[in-house]
Parts: C-alpha cells; structure tokens; sequence
C-alpha cells in the first residue's frame, strides 16, 4: 500500500446496508476488522463524511482526521479538520499536509 496515494475501505453487508442502529460495528466480522486495522496502520490521515463522523468512534482516533460536510461547521484543531470543500480538494489537502497513504473509510 505504501506506493498508493488514496485507499479506500468500505463496509457493505449483503444487503447493501452500511449501518445497523447506527453503526457499522454490527455489521464488521472480527476478518473484516482485522483487515481494516491492517489497513489503516499504514495511513498517514484519514478522510471521512459528516454522517460517519457524527455516527462511528472517530473523536479518539490518534490519525490526523478530515471531515467532508456540508452541514458540520468548518473547524480546525491538532487532529480534526471539518471541511465544506469537495471530497477531491479535502483528499489534495490530506495528501498536502500529511503524505501518502490518505485513507478514505465509510
């Protein structure tokens, strides 16, 4: 992964549904988790909509955070960045400020 600028990791369950009360955590086998953490480790900072910002376990993430919304006010603190702008001109910014791999999950 090291030579991949974006990477991206989805979860889908078989009915296509991306959250269960929620969350996705319901829907996460303990392979699927194993892979994401393999994953991530190898990123630099991650990119992510206001919906799983706003519903998934990110606020303790130790990876600097990028946050796509149009809804969520602008900010910007050590590790959180809340951003208005398109997804590609968030992801140059992640790759700007951090290098690569950026990692986008949803």
């Amino acid at each position: 992964m090291s030579t991949d600028r974006v990477v991206a990791n989805l979860l889908l369950a078989q009915n296509s549904a991306t959250t269960l009360r929620g969350s996705s955590v319901a829907l996460s086998p303990a392979s699927d988790r194993k892979r994401f953490h393999e994953l991530r480790a190898q990123a630099k900072a991650l990119v992510i909509g206001g919906n799983t910002y706003r519903n998934e376990p990110y606020a303790s993430q130790p990876l600097p955070l990028y946050v796509a919304s149009r809804t969520l006010q602008e900010s910007s603190s050590h590790l959180i960045s809340i951003c208005n702008d398109s997804p590609d001109s968030i992801v140059q910014r992640a790759l700007s400020e951090h290098g690569k791999p950026i990692m986008i999950e949803g």
